[in-house]
Formats: C-alpha cells, structure tokens, sequence
C-alpha cells in the first residue's frame, strides 16, 4: 500500500483533493479501518450500544415530525411503523440523524426553517427557537 501511494505522487498525475468534481490525478482517501476491515458508522457507533436498554431501534419506522412542546423543547418524534401512527418520547434529548436530505425535511415538517415557506405548507411555525 505505501509503495503505491510513493508512486502515484510521482506520476504524471497531479494531487487531487477534490472528489466531487472529477479532475485527473490522485490523493489518499481515508476510510475507518478496524482490523484489516471497514469499520462503519453502524459497527463503531450503534452496534455496541444495542445492549442499553434505554435503546431501541426500530426497523421500517417513518419519522413524520420532532414533537415540540410549548417551551419550544423537543420531547420524542411521531413515526410511522408498519402503516401504524406511533410516539416515542424522549427522557432527556432527540436526535435527528436521518442524512442530508431527510434531517432538514423532518425539522421543516415539525416547524423549524424558514416562515414563509412552512406557512405556506400549513405547517405550525416555532419563531426563533433556542439552542
């Protein structure tokens, strides 16, 4: 591995650090490597906390929105199980990581993001929630 990274600096090829845009040349990725194999975000992260009991994951769940009380504090989320409309209530914090696209989808459903375009949606606007 390191006799070819040495070498690839040494073609003809440039550096390249960009990797959303294609342009020819080369540069190290780094991966989360644990004994010779990837190790992921499930495997370093959820797979050791499945044994809490304060956990529970739930497969083929929909979050529909963040449920915010009237201090502006997030208590639990609604979901969707099955087709079948559900709560799960927080004790001390709500996560929201759903990736790129879905995390900001769930917090624009549950009213947080801009005015205009959440009323225009019907959906009830929390002003200037603390953080």
């Amino acid at each position: 591995m390191n006799y070819f990274i040495i070498n690839q600096f040494s073609s003809e090829y440039p550096s390249n650090i960009y990797f959303n845009i294609f342009i020819p040349g080369f540069d190290t990725i780094f991966y989360p490597i644990k004994e010779g194999r990837r190790h992921g975000v499930y495997a370093a992260y959820v797979d050791p906390a499945m044994l809490r009991p304060t956990l529970v994951v739930r497969k083929y769940a929909y979050v529909k929105r963040v449920l915010i009380d009237e201090n502006k504090r997030a208590y639990g989320v609604e979901y969707d199980h099955h087709g079948r409309p559900n709560k799960a209530l927080a004790t001390k914090e709500v996560i929201i990581s759903a990736g790129a696209m879905n995390s900001p989808k769930i917090l624009m459903l549950s009213g947080v993001g801009p005015k205009n375009d959440l009323l225009k949606l019907g959906v009830t606007y929390w002003p200037c929630l603390s953080y």
